[in-house]
């Protein structure tokens, strides 16, 4: 494993690419602006990385920032809160064009992270939007969806589930899959504040997805081929074919009964739950030695 100045000493992270990074400028308090964090996954060997704003269209940013730094790439996207117009088409059409690789939904200014904070624009323990009491909602009061999601997914927009710490709930999935609108990949955006519950990780955010009626098969592909389709590394990422390099996850699917829990505490009882048993990466073997795998 090679060492890097900002490397970890677990995995090695070359190839990786991280499709969420808060930087500053940014109206909440961030550990680094874009040049030192996008310095930082070069060296830490990353291929690429998204920046994310709450407040603004990062695209513009990602561009600059590529100029200046070498030996990664760097990319940009939109957040649809109140600061670029909420669900705006216009705003998302500019963003593609320029470049732009993500579009989020609303964040900060969601109507249930209003709901749970009492207000949009801030966190409980962090302040520095625009605050209201009213927030975003990608449906109407009656559940269906609004136009201008079906509008996105119409003109080609791929949709991923962060579920994070306040962005997640069963009601909401259920609507958007009987309404035909399943995640075109998923995600964890896990965070301190939801590591020990109920995000935990990657693999039980898609178990969640088990239980809301997509099969293996469409879930294995939501965090695997489909996530790598973003981006044209000339490379083949995501795949098992012979002669690619192995980054392999090993998992093993239990069958039995489970409980899975959303951000507002809302459960679903799911038949089928994936555990991480092992990982490839760069040739080397990483086994989870977790209690949970006692029996395996």
């Amino acid at each position: 494993m090679t060492k890097r100045t900002y490397g970890g000493p677990l995995i090695d992270m070359a190839g990786a690419v991280d499709l969420h990074c808060h930087p500053y400028p940014d109206l909440f308090p961030r550990l680094a602006d874009d040049f030192d964090i996008v310095r930082a996954a070069r060296d830490a060997g990353l291929k690429a990385i998204v920046l994310k704003c709450h407040h603004e269209n990062t695209v513009s940013r990602a561009y600059l920032v590529q100029r200046v730094i070498p030996g990664i790439r760097v990319f940009g996207g939109i957040v649809l809160n109140y600061y670029v117009g909420g669900i705006n088409p216009a705003a998302v059409e500019a963003s593609l064009k320029l470049g732009g690789k993500e579009v989020w939904m609303p964040t900060v200014d969601a109507g249930y992270h209003a709901e749970v904070h009492g207000g949009t624009g801030g966190y409980d323990s962090q302040a520095g939007g625009r605050s209201q009491a009213e927030g975003i909602w990608v449906a109407d009061r009656d559940g269906k969806l609004r136009p201008e999601v079906k509008e996105a997914r119409e003109r080609g927009v791929l949709f991923d589930v962060g579920h994070g710490s306040n962005s997640f709930d069963f009601d909401v999935a259920e609507k958007c899959l009987q309404q035909n609108l399943s995640p075109d990949t998923i995600s964890s955006d896990i965070a301190t504040t939801s590591i020990n519950g109920p995000n935990y990780d990657l693999i039980t955010t898609a178990s969640k997805f088990l239980a809301l009626g997509l099969n293996l098969d469409q879930v294995i592909e939501r965090v695997t081929i489909r996530p790598t389709r973003m981006f044209n590394f000339g490379i083949e990422l995501g795949t098992l074919r012979p002669g690619t390099g192995a980054d392999i996850s090993i998992l093993e699917v239990r069958e039995g009964t489970f409980l899975f829990m959303d951000t507002d505490g809302k459960k679903r009882t799911g038949r089928q739950k994936l555990q991480s048993v092992a990982a490839i990466r760069a040739g080397r073997l990483y086994v989870n030695r977790s209690e949970d795998l006692a029996s395996v």
